[in-house]
């Protein structure tokens, strides 16, 4: 009987170069799952009640579009273009507008679906988003309205990190992995997704954040988190930080991880769960655990092999 999930590469990672072709062979069969699985993206697959996990995976894979974009041998991939046309589609829907008025606690999910897709060059796409103001998660809300081109009177990122908790000097033992959580998204945000330097993060400060990223990519690569380890990679080249050794293990145990069809396991991935399920409920228990770390491997393939390279 065919297993119900294809297996991790069959290459180890000690024979892995970490070049661009490797790169681009992470975010290219990446790209490919994303795409096979890109109905299930759509927040409203029957016309009805939206489906939040949908729409937590739409917004992401607009978010990735946006950074995947910026990479000159992705910026005709047709891949992304089709993604982009299929989320732009998402959002025209008028049962989708009305969301971001009715249920004000969903703006950063649903604007920054709006915003990413204006950062892909998509045009009118954010009209929605210009009276609403939701007081909470303010780095989350400021990328947003940044990324989209409104007007706004957040106060800057500078002063939003004194508040978050990656400026709290947290000891890694008393980090577990919410926390790890945390830092990395107040990375993805300080640094507008690696669309600009790390200069809102204090000088003085700025050794002590690159130190930790580090540690905790060690911490997570032997523990296998993936998604943890590929949010950290590429934060790693948001900060322009390759430790030595841990950037270059933690990126091959990464690469490796990859399945057959290009999917990465999550988290709360299970074998053994998957196999107990029925077949009609093994699809969506494969999208849930695995899409984010997928969306992931993109921007990792993508984004920080030539950088790191360059340092070397």
């Amino acid at each position: 009987m065919q297993h119900p999930y294809p297996p991790a590469r069959q290459l180890t990672a000690s024979i892995v170069r970490l070049d661009r072709n490797s790169g681009m062979d992470l975010a290219g069969r990446a790209l490919d799952w994303i795409l096979d699985h890109l109905p299930e993206f759509d927040p409203y697959p029957d016309d009805g009640e939206i489906d939040i996990l949908r729409a937590k995976a739409a917004a992401e894979l607009a978010l990735m579009c946006a950074a995947c974009l910026r990479v000159p041998q992705l910026a005709s991939d047709q891949r992304l273009s089709r993604f982009v046309e299929a989320m732009s589609e998402v959002i025209r829907r008028p049962i989708y507008n009305e969301r971001i008025v009715g249920n004000p606690g969903e703006f950063t999910l649903i604007g920054g679906t709006y915003a990413a897709l204006h950062a892909c060059g998509l045009e009118d796409v954010g009209h929605h988003l210009a009276t609403e103001r939701v007081p909470y998660r303010m780095l989350d809300l400021r990328y947003i309205l940044e990324l989209g081109g409104f007007r706004h009177d957040i106060p800057s990122y500078s002063e939003l990190y004194t508040a978050t908790p990656l400026a709290a000097e947290l000891k890694v033992a008393f980090i577990g992995v919410p926390e790890a959580y945390s830092i990395t998204h107040t990375i993805f945000f300080m640094t507008r997704f690696g669309a600009g330097p790390p200069n809102s993060i204090p000088d003085d400060d700025l050794p002590r954040v690159r130190r930790l990223v580090a540690m905790l990519l060690g911490i997570y690569s032997r523990e296998r988190q993936w998604d943890l380890v590929g949010e950290l990679l590429t934060y790693c080249h948001f900060l322009d930080w390759y430790p030595p050794l841990i950037f270059d293990e933690g990126w091959m145990a990464f690469w490796a991880s990859q399945r057959l069809d290009g999917a990465v396991p999550g988290p709360h991935f299970s074998e053994e769960r998957l196999e107990g399920l029925g077949k009609p409920e093994q699809p969506a228990y494969l999208f849930k655990h695995l899409y984010h770390t997928t969306l992931v491997a993109a921007m990792v393939g993508s984004l920080t092999v030539p950088t790191a390279k360059a340092k070397r």
